[in-house]
């Protein structure tokens, strides 16, 4: 019966394993020093930028001083 189970595991499993185990560790440290740089960063940013925001308008009147110039003298409440 361990005969059987050695030939299931394969002649290369050993290699295999220690390649994957590798790549695990490998993959998120060179993610992550690629990613540190902000000329890479940009161009990723710039590429997947699917969402293109019109330009800011004004903006609109937030005192009283300011509503009253922006509707004019005629709109201004009489008391």
């Amino acid at each position: 019966e361990t005969e059987k189970k050695k030939k299931m595991a394969g002649p290369h499993s050993f290699s295999l394993q220690a390649f994957r185990f590798g790549l695990y560790v490998a993959l998120p440290i060179i993610a992550t020093v690629a990613y540190s740089d902000p000329n890479v960063m940009h161009r990723i940013i710039t590429q997947l930028n699917y969402i293109i925001y019109p330009p800011a308008g004004p903006r609109p009147p937030t005192t009283r001083e300011e509503i009253d110039k922006f509707l004019g003298d005629s709109q201004k409440p009489s008391s």
